[in-house]
């Protein structure tokens, strides 16, 4: 596991939930979540389970930062719940199309 990346990634999604939307249109459509995430959910088979874990560990880590107002925490939390059907299992559609862009 590359480090620098993944810290890279983290800090790319934290400014995405708590605001640093500042490049995205105001529904934030130009940012494709399942298309930045298409090869693990291909190749490794990250699935809605994995999205579930991982927002359960953010929502304890936000429970666990007093310093943070409540209002951001839900709008963090309804901002990472938005996000879910992004994380659903490739179709056979989405794999073909995947597989022929050579990725």
């Amino acid at each position: 596991m590359d480090m620098s990346n993944l810290k890279l990634k983290q800090s790319h999604l934290m400014g995405l939930v708590f605001g640093g939307r500042e490049g995205l249109k105001e529904d934030g459509s130009n940012i494709d979540l399942r298309a930045l995430h298409m090869r693990i959910l291909v190749e490794k088979g990250l699935t809605l389970s994995h999205w579930d874990k991982f927002t359960s560990h953010f929502k304890a880590t936000l429970e666990e930062i007093d310093s943070i107002p409540s209002e951001t925490k839900t709008v963090a939390l309804e901002w990472m719940q938005s996000t879910r059907q992004d994380f659903k299992p490739a179709e056979a559609a989405e794999i073909a199309a995947f597989k022929a862009k050579g990725m």
